[in-house]
């Protein structure tokens, strides 16, 4: 289920994605797999946050962080702790905005123990969406710089596209509505 999951977000068919994961978490739940049930949620959670159902997307998410603290699963923790950071790179408010820089230091070492380049570009994405959003434009470019290389290096669409002068300048992540800085 997890693995079709992620072929539909990568495709971007979220309504499908959402669907497939809350079609089986009682299954999921039953079975007491914790890893399984964390990358499930933070799936649906990404879903929510594509569709703009951000209070669906926080709650999911917090979910899929307590099934993965749980397990104690690095990658899991890594993924729904990502997911939340950007999350809150969209909602731009409050303590979970203001706390990114943190986490992301915490999240920045997971990727390399667990080798797994999608989650280092989710954890280098919240880096520098809050940089932007916070007007530090110069950190944000050196972010950028270590996206893009990151994305030629796997070949990660998102990753490869963001750049000082690309289509993401001066925008909101996932909106695509100007910033508050541009």
């Amino acid at each position: 289920v997890v693995n079709l999951t992620q072929v539909l977000c990568w495709n971007g068919d979220f309504p499908a994605m959402v669907e497939l994961s809350r079609s089986h978490l009682s299954e999921i739940r039953a079975l007491g797999a914790q890893n399984e049930l964390s990358m499930a949620l933070t799936w649906i959670g990404e879903g929510y946050m594509h569709v703009a159902r951000y209070d669906d997307a926080r709650r999911t998410l917090s979910d899929a962080i307590a099934a993965a603290r749980a397990h104690g699963d690095e990658a899991s923790i890594g993924y729904a702790c990502g997911e939340m950071i950007w999350l809150d790179t969209i909602t731009a408010t409050g303590d979970g905005f203001a706390s990114i820089p943190a986490r992301t230091r915490e999240l920045q070492d997971i990727p390399d123990r667990v080798d797994d380049s999608y989650l280092r570009t989710l954890a280098h994405y919240g880096r520098w969406a809050h940089t932007v959003q916070s007007g530090r434009l110069g950190d944000a470019l050196d972010t950028a710089r270590d996206l893009r290389s990151i994305g030629t290096w796997t070949g990660y669409p998102p990753a490869a596209q963001i750049s000082s002068s690309g289509k993401y300048a001066g925008m909101t992540p996932m909106t695509g509505r100007p910033s508050a800085f541009s």
